[in-house]
């Protein structure tokens, strides 16, 4: 909604948290640290079914495929050998790259989060930015980048940053950071921009708005009763 004042007093009131040293620590059992603001727990005391929240993400005939093409990870600067993001927390299946946040394939017992430290400070860098704040935007994310890139090895000069330059890394950078965790979308919402179709994987497809299964169309109902909605 573009308040950034409210979002910012709403970042800072956040407290007792911080980036957990290794970001494989928030993805491995058991699945909770210093970082981890609220995740849904998995157990096998689940109802039967109910542990399966993200089978989608693990290699057995469904992963996540990632596009290291045109995705994030195809970007200057993205995609580093030396980034902990990639060492561990990406591999091979089948010689396709796949994401390894969620890895358990057989009683899908992978905690999910859905809020963590780290995003806390890319809204916060991301509103920082927007309100002329760039020293404290710039702050914030390298905080979270330099926990996975080595600050003296990376290619990305935070420090020279600015305007439009610096809202763009912060945006790859929660790209690179939250891949996988369901936010791309909504980032791609909230913004108004398109969704692109992924080149040179074997998953690429194109979505527009009448995709059935992904987005989905506003209900007839719902079109009936708001007449504000139009074509």
């Amino acid at each position: 909604m573009e308040e950034w004042d409210k979002a910012i007093a709403a970042g800072e009131a956040i407290s007792g948290y911080a980036l957990s040293p290794d970001i494989a620590t928030v993805f491995s059992a058991p699945y909770y640290c210093e970082e981890t603001i609220f995740t849904f727990p998995m157990a096998s005391t689940n109802q039967a079914g109910m542990q399966a929240a993200v089978p989608y993400f693990h290699y057995s005939g469904s992963s996540l495929v990632l596009d290291v093409k045109s995705g994030i990870q195809g970007k200057a600067g993205y995609g580093l050998e030396s980034d902990a993001r990639i060492s561990e927390l990406t591999g091979t299946a089948n010689s396709q790259p796949i994401l390894k946040k969620f890895t358990d394939g057989a009683s899908y017992l992978d905690w999910v989060p859905i809020f963590r430290y780290a995003e806390t400070l890319l809204n916060l860098a991301e509103c920082y930015a927007m309100t002329g704040n760039e020293e404290k935007a710039k702050s914030a994310l390298a905080q979270v980048r330099h926990r996975s890139v080595p600050a003296a090895s990376d290619p990305l000069d935070i420090a020279s940053l600015s305007g439009e330059r610096l809202k763009e890394a912060i945006y790859n950078e929660r790209r690179a950071e939250l891949i996988g965790e369901a936010i791309r979308a909504l980032d791609i919402h909230r913004r108004a921009e398109n969704f692109v179709k992924g080149q040179g994987t074997p998953k690429a497809f194109t979505v527009t708005p009448t995709t059935n299964g992904y987005i989905w169309p506003i209900p007839t109902i719902e079109r009936a009763v708001n007449k504000l909605i139009t074509d």
